[in-house]
């Protein structure tokens, strides 16, 4: 799965409940100092959301690590 992939990667923890709906599912992890976001829904499928201002970098850093692959 994408979201075990990038938690492994980048030594990610949970940092919230996994919330998961009908047509939607995501949960907040953080790497001590950076909280991002791993989320999907139908409407835009896969997505990766800093949710605070340092995490952009880190954002950034999955976004590479998911296009080499």
């Amino acid at each position: 799965m994408t979201c075990d992939r990038i938690v492994n990667k980048f030594g990610l923890s949970p940092a919230g409940e996994l919330i998961v709906g009908l047509d939607e599912m995501f949960r907040d992890y953080t790497d001590g100092k950076n909280v991002i976001g791993l989320e999907w829904d139908n409407w835009s499928g896969f997505i990766v959301v800093a949710k605070n201002a340092d995490a952009e970098a880190l954002v950034r850093s999955i976004a590479k690590f998911l296009g080499s692959e």
